[in-house]
């Protein structure tokens, strides 16, 4: 049952990238909306390490670090769970909040920070996701890139590694996967 459900959720995440959106322009909201549903999926395919996650029914927290680009469109995840928690959006003010987070999306207009945030990040299992350009040959993990009218997403393997995350194999296989500044292969 649960490798069923493991490659139904495959096949979704493989479809989101097929699924072409308006990198910019005309649909900024079908943008919105597959980067949240990239976040969630982000989510459920990685694995943190024991005692990371809250325990019981205390919520996975999903923070946003600067201007939310998302909007309305995180309701997505009104009433979603991830790893059997529910989801609790941050939108984080104070940088100490980010540390409270299991999955931290670092806006754009946090670009200039961002080597700073990633060193305060160091060794904790906080799954950072970024938009910007260079995100994860910077040292983010996940970078949602436009190309070609869809959304495509690059995974700095060893930001993951560092910070103890483990990412499944089936999103490794859907990647461009980053070392440093330069791009490499799938794995």
């Amino acid at each position: 049952m649960i490798i069923f459900s493991r490659y139904i959720a495959t096949g979704l995440l493989a479809g989101l990238l097929l699924w072409p959106v308006p990198a910019t322009g005309a649909g900024p909201w079908e943008e919105s909306q597959v980067k949240v549903a990239f976040l969630h999926h982000f989510a459920q395919f990685t694995d943190w390490p024991p005692g990371a996650l809250p325990l019981g029914e205390k919520p996975f927290v999903l923070g946003i670090l600067g201007s939310d680009p998302f909007g309305e469109d995180l309701s997505l995840l009104a009433g979603r769970r991830i790893k059997g928690r529910p989801v609790e959006v941050r939108r984080i003010g104070d940088i100490e909040e980010i540390f409270a987070c299991q999955l931290l999306f670092i806006a754009p207009c946090k670009r200039h920070s961002l080597e700073k945030t990633l060193s305060l990040l160091k060794g904790r299992p906080v799954l950072t996701v970024g938009d910007s350009e260079g995100f994860a040959g910077r040292g983010g993990m996940i970078a949602l890139v436009p190309e070609g009218g869809r959304i495509r997403f690059e995974i700095n393997l060893g930001a993951v590694r560092k910070n103890g995350l483990t990412l499944s194999a089936q999103l490794l296989d859907l990647a461009t996967i980053v070392v440093g500044n330069k791009q490499g292969e799938t794995p």
